[in-house]
Formats: C-alpha cells, structure tokens, sequence
C-alpha cells in the first residue's frame, strides 16, 4: 500500500513539473561544416595577428630616433692569411697616427703653423776662436 502511494505521488510530480517547449533556431552566419568554420577561423586569427605586428611595427619605427643602414661588406679577397692581413693592417693604423702626431706638433688648436726657428751651427770664424 505504502508502495502505491509513493508511486501516485511521484507521478503527480512528473505530471506536474515544468515542461519548457524548445524550439530550433538558425543562425545565418553559422554553417554546418565544422571544418570550415574552424579554418575560417583560423584564417581571421592570422589575419588579425599580421595587423596587429603590423601596427607594433610602425610604431616601433616611430619611436627610433636611429636607423642604421647595413652596409654589404666583403673582405678583401687575397691570399694572405689572416694573421698577415692584420699586421699589415696595424701597421697602416700605426703610421697614421704617427702622421697625426707629428702634424699635432706643427700647428697649435687655431691651425696656425707652429714657429720652430732653425738653428744652423755657422761654420767657425777665424776671428772667433
């Protein structure tokens, strides 16, 4: 008896409960490959992406106040080893400023020539001696 009880109750539940009606929607811009989707997705992520380092890219150059120009340098092609191209190399550089040191010491700060007076010894005189 219990039993039957129960069981009319629950089914004055069941026939009493709330029953939402669902009805099917489409939406226009969704289709059903999921393929597709997911590579037009993907290619609106790149899209998006190449803009957005565009963007990061133009203001990065705004910003530099210094752009240096890559020169194409190539080193001379000669057969001596590199140990002798660079003595020769220090060498050059020494004599150069060896020249600079010596032209510093002809002419002052303005550019002006140096006055350094020759002294030439005179030969003896007779009436000197």
């Amino acid at each position: 008896k219990k039993l039957n009880e129960i069981d009319s109750q629950t089914n004055d539940i069941k026939s009493n409960s709330f029953k939402p009606t669902i009805t099917s929607y489409y939406l226009p811009d969704r289709q059903n490959d999921f393929i597709s989707n997911i590579k037009k997705a993907e290619e609106m992520r790149k899209q998006k992406l190449n803009s957005i380092k565009r963007t990061v890219e133009i203001e990065k150059n705004k910003s530099l106040t210094f752009s240096p120009a890559i020169n194409n340098y190539k080193v001379k092609s000669d057969n001596k080893p590199v140990y002798d191209r660079l003595y020769d190399k220090a060498i050059e550089i020494r004599s150069k400023h060896e020249d600079r040191i010596k032209k510093a010491n002809e002419y002052d700060f303005d550019g002006n020539r140096l006055f350094t007076p020759e002294l030439i010894k005179s030969p003896s005189n007779k009436y000197n001696n």
